[in-house]
């Protein structure tokens, strides 16, 4: 050595810390365990975007409260019912009606069934629709969920239905 310092350049390894490296591969799996995992969740939709409107006869009873009796004669048999956009939702094969009644405490706390005036509302509906996956449609999309309310129109009224029961037969 002649007193020279010589040093050797060797490159520098710098430490990576916190890098990742996302591939077009990666982005493709991810995106389709992404897809796998909303079909999953989507399925009943899905399956009626692909299905033709159904055929099986829907009916389900329904329950209205506290009507005013005028309103209340606009419910009757043959009457077709129509969702709030428009689409009908099926024709109403019975429909009883009956005096509503409040429950009022007298002074000495006993409690005694009141009319007040107004009409309470039963019946049935037969409409077209399908099942999909243990769910009611129907035709158009409408679900129905027995203990949902649903709001509906006739030619002269509008009613909040509660729908009570749904079946589903032939097709």
């Amino acid at each position: 050595m002649n007193g020279t310092n010589t040093t050797v350049n060797q490159p520098e390894k710098k430490a990576k810390r916190g890098s990742f490296r996302v591939g077009a591969l990666d982005v493709l799996i991810l995106l389709l365990i992404v897809a796998a995992v909303a079909a999953f969740f989507l399925r009943g939709r899905i399956q009626r975007l692909f299905a033709e409107e159904g055929t099986s006869v829907v009916t389900y009873t329904f329950r209205v409260t506290d009507v005013e009796p005028v309103t209340a004669a606009s419910m009757q048999q043959g009457v077709i019912l129509y969702s709030e956009d428009g689409m009908p939702m099926g024709e109403v094969l019975v429909c009883t009606s009956e005096s509503a009644t409040d429950e009022r405490a007298l002074p000495n706390g006993q409690m005694v069934k009141v009319r007040n005036g107004l009409s309470l509302l039963s019946g049935t509906v037969t409409a077209t629709g399908y099942e999909v996956d243990g769910f009611v449609y129907l035709n158009g999309g409408m679900l129905l969920v027995p203990g949902e309310t649903v709001y509906v129109s006739t030619v002269d009224a509008f009613f909040a239905l509660q729908i009570t029961g749904v079946t589903v037969s032939g097709s």
